[in-house]
């Protein structure tokens, strides 16, 4: 239950906050507080199905995961090509900022969006390189777990998109954060799903040769 324990305080934070935003704009009407309402309840929404599914999946007690040596090599590896690709985005986003003097989106949604591709580039990495779960660990209960999270982030951005628009004075808006991480959580779910039926796929075959072999 320890583990729960951020998440869990996140979510009463932001339900405490976007709760008063909400009886402040009952009281005052204030067309002002709509804008920061949306994004605390479209944050609030986001985290909130990431604990109750996450709840939902490891409520039976799951062995710890446990990586070899080679796939801790592998993580580290992943780490490094996700490290040097957050500061590439990073560094082209500035200079090209610099360089046409025009803020494509604000610090917020900007952050977030290099950050999440980043870690979209370490899951999928570490996917093909058998280092993203351990042997005892299940990759379909995984890739569902992903596969629902990404797509209740993706529908919540989709819906705060149709609200109140994707471009804004300019601007990608805030909404794009719940679409980018759904879209990389589902895209990871993808692969985690692709390379799980590959892997049963050999294991099929190697068996049916050494059948064949025994035979």
């Amino acid at each position: 239950m320890k583990k729960y324990i951020f998440p869990i305080l996140i979510n009463a934070v932001l339900g405490l906050v976007d709760l008063s935003l909400l009886i402040v704009w009952l009281i005052t009407k204030n067309k002002e507080l709509l804008y920061p309402l949306g994004l605390c309840t479209g944050l609030f929404i986001s985290i909130l199905s990431i604990t109750l599914v996450s709840l939902m999946f490891r409520k039976k007690q799951l062995v710890k995961a446990q990586f070899d040596e080679r796939q801790l090599k592998s993580r580290g590896d992943c780490y490094c090509i996700s490290f040097f690709c957050l500061l590439l985005c990073l560094l082209v986003d500035g200079i090209l900022r610099n360089m046409l003097s025009y803020d494509w989106s604000n610090y917020l949604v900007g952050v977030f969006t290099w950050g999440m591709l980043s870690i979209g580039v370490f899951a999928i990495t570490a996917i093909w390189k058998d280092a993203y779960t351990s042997g005892n660990e299940s990759k379909l209960r995984l890739c569902a777990f992903l596969g629902v999270i990404g797509l209740l982030d993706t529908i919540v951005g989709v819906v705060e998109i149709i609200r109140h628009g994707l471009i804004i004075n300019g601007q990608v808006d805030v909404s794009f954060i719940n679409l980018s991480g759904g879209i990389v959580l589902l895209v990871t779910a993808v692969n985690l799903f692709v390379k799980y039926k590959i892997d049963k796929r050999k294991v099929f075959i190697e068996d049916e040769e050494f059948e064949t072999e025994v035979c």
